[in-house]
């Protein structure tokens, strides 16, 4: 299994040491079941408001065996933190696809989820085919599948209501 993490903070690209990830990101394998789990963690700022983050994982998962990884809202369980930019790529071995099962989801609500949201996309980037529209609230969404071996979450924030986010499990099929 291989994890590359590309990590922006106010368009900047951090480059995390030899020896650890920068403080907002904690990856770890569980060796005992092959899951492994991408959280970002976000220190909060002495301001909430001062400043934002930008976030991209790649996670890319074998399917014999089969693994997963769980994918969190940074800061969860916590409440997530206003301006946030959050990247997911799932990739799995050629011929199979991803499936998304939320498993927690609290997302500030709003008909249009115009303020704070998650959004799944076939494919590598957010130029790729919606597998969802926007979504928010506290409604469970269904399990969602890709059509290809490539699956896309951005999840996004504005500048004010923060809530606990989401909790999802992707996993090849």
């Amino acid at each position: 299994m291989y994890v590359c993490l590309a990590l922006l903070k106010d368009d900047e690209f951090l480059k995390p040491s030899a020896s650890a990830l920068p403080a907002f990101i904690n990856a770890t394998l569980n060796s005992a079941t092959t899951d492994l789990l991408v959280t970002p963690s976000v220190t909060p700022p002495s301001s909430p408001q001062s400043e934002s983050l930008n976030v991209s994982v790649l996670v890319t998962l074998s399917c014999i065996p089969q693994q997963s990884t769980v994918v969190t809202s940074p800061g969860y369980p916590s409440k997530y933190k206003n301006d946030v930019s959050y990247h997911v790529t799932v990739r799995v071995d050629a011929g199979h696809v991803v499936r998304l099962t939320f498993e927690f989801f609290n997302i500030e609500e709003e008909v249009d989820c115009l303020y704070d949201s998650i959004q799944v996309y076939d494919g590598a980037s957010i130029t790729a085919a919606n597998l969802t529209e926007k979504l928010c609230g506290r409604d469970i969404p269904q399990p969602i599948t890709s059509t290809t071996n490539v699956m896309h979450i951005h999840f996004q924030t504005d500048y004010s209501v923060r809530k606990r986010g989401f909790q999802a499990v992707a996993e090849c099929v």
